[in-house]
């Protein structure tokens, strides 16, 4: 009987093996997945508001995980990352969620939707209703705009709607005013082909991106992302969100480094204030602190020092120098130094730099200083 059971295994087909391998190595990765999302959920719990239960938003961003054998093959690190900043933002996540999880190249990212983008619109109060929607050839559509009734008109025709047109989105503001944007076919297929998935689906000749899947939906998404980052009122949430889904569907993502001159990120402010003459500008990556230029009195210190190293009388490598003050006896300024980092002027006393409030200073921000 044993040799029976055996020789039948043997004769099943070699494909069914291998699903029921990658089956097993699905099953496996989802355990990983769950154990390590799982094992954060105090942290998750947290970020979520008040209102929502922690168990469930991970019920559910599990079984979307689940339900996505591309996403199984992305690592859990970025899944759970993913899964954090849709808690951050309030968005539920799902098929009919108001955001998703996106695989790109072995990591997940988070894309929000249509639902999602009208939501985080709406949160704050100071934006009553929004919605979009897609034009087709037989609807009847038309603005009415620059009166004291502004209104958007869009009668539909069913079944037979023709081809589309393009897309619009409105937004009736808290205090009655009715904002919108309107996008060609053109335009949104302009937006589609920078698409990463769009570009990717066509470089492998398939037809499974998301703008493949659900065209009408991404238009209704385009057309209010548009509507949110051009005419209403931006919550730095919301601005973010704009900002994160945007570059992580973009085929050529921006570089999150900054570089000398650019104004990103948390230094941007430090570098506003520097350009302002008001701060020290941050150091680019890498690059290091180059020395103030020397003024007058540096280059007279220069010159004797030289002229005391050809008569022998400069220190040598080995020994270093005593403090100008102790061996000289001149008296050194000691005023603050405009940097607040703590360190005070080692120039002599009553030097020709003057900085912002009057005082000497050893240095100082570009354009606040000047000769006496």
């Amino acid at each position: 009987m044993p040799r029976e059971q055996t020789a039948r295994r043997q004769a099943q087909p070699g494909n069914q093996s291998n699903a029921i391998t990658v089956q097993e190595s699905q099953v496996q990765a989802m355990t990983r997945v769950a154990q390590y999302v799982t094992a954060k959920r105090d942290q998750l719990a947290m970020l979520l508001a008040g209102g929502v239960d922690p168990e469930r938003f991970i019920t559910v961003a599990l079984a979307s995980v689940q339900g996505s054998p591309k996403l199984l093959e992305c690592s859990p690190l970025s899944i759970f990352t993913a899964i954090r900043e849709a808690a951050t933002y309030g968005l539920e996540l799902g098929p009919l969620g108001d955001a998703s999880l996106t695989p790109y190249g072995g990591e997940a990212t988070l894309s929000v939707e249509y639902r999602g983008y009208r939501k985080l619109a709406m949160r704050d109060g100071t934006v009553r209703v929004i919605a979009a929607d897609v034009v087709f050839t037989n609807d009847s559509f038309r603005i009415i705009s620059g009166s004291e009734q502004p209104a958007i008109i869009h009668e539909p025709a069913f079944p037979e709607r023709g081809a589309v047109v393009g897309a619009y989105a409105w937004a009736r503001l808290e205090n009655g005013e009715l904002v919108h944007v309107e996008m060609t076919e053109e335009q949104l297929y302009q937006r589609r082909n920078s698409s990463r998935s769009w570009q990717t689906a066509l470089k492998y000749g398939r037809a499974d991106s998301i703008w493949h899947l659900w065209p009408i939906e991404m238009m209704r998404k385009t057309v209010i992302k548009r509507l949110c980052s051009e005419q209403l009122p931006l919550t730095p949430l919301l601005r973010e969100v704009i900002t994160r889904d945007t570059e992580g569907d973009l085929a050529q993502p921006t570089a999150s480094v900054v570089q000398p001159g650019q104004l990103q990120g948390g230094d941007a402010k430090a570098r506003i204030m520097a350009a302002m003459g008001l701060e020290k500008p941050a150091l680019a990556p890498g690059a290091t602190e180059t020395p103030p230029p020397a003024q007058d009195d540096e280059d007279a210190a220069a010159e004797a020092y030289e002229a005391a190293e050809g008569d022998g009388g400069a220190p040598g490598a080995s020994e270093a120098p005593a403090p100008a003050a102790e061996t000289t006896g001149i008296e050194l300024c000691g005023s603050p130094s405009t940097w607040e980092d703590g360190s005070t002027c080692s120039k002599h006393a009553g030097h020709g730099l003057l900085c912002s409030d009057g005082q000497a200073t050893w240095d100082r921000p570009s354009g606040l200083a000047r000769e006496r």
